[in-house]
């Protein structure tokens, strides 16, 4: 919210990430990671894409609105 950067382990530490990786495992996390995405309803994804699509140019109100 202000601004303040905060590295990978906080950031887990918080929730904002599932997992983190060293560099070398990557690719290898990176091809797990999408099999788990194929599995998953397009729907979901559709939507999910309609309101970031929405959110990226609409101001606060309009975008709490769209969610609802």
């Amino acid at each position: 919210m202000i601004g303040d950067r905060i590295g990978a382990d906080r950031a887990l530490d918080y929730g904002l990430l599932e997992s983190v990786h060293p560099v070398s495992d990557r690719p290898e996390a990176t091809a797990v990671l999408a099999m788990k995405l194929t599995h998953r309803p397009l729907f979901t994804f559709a939507q999910l894409k309609a309101s970031l699509n929405t959110a990226i140019d609409a101001d606060v109100a309009s975008a709490l609105d769209a969610e609802s």
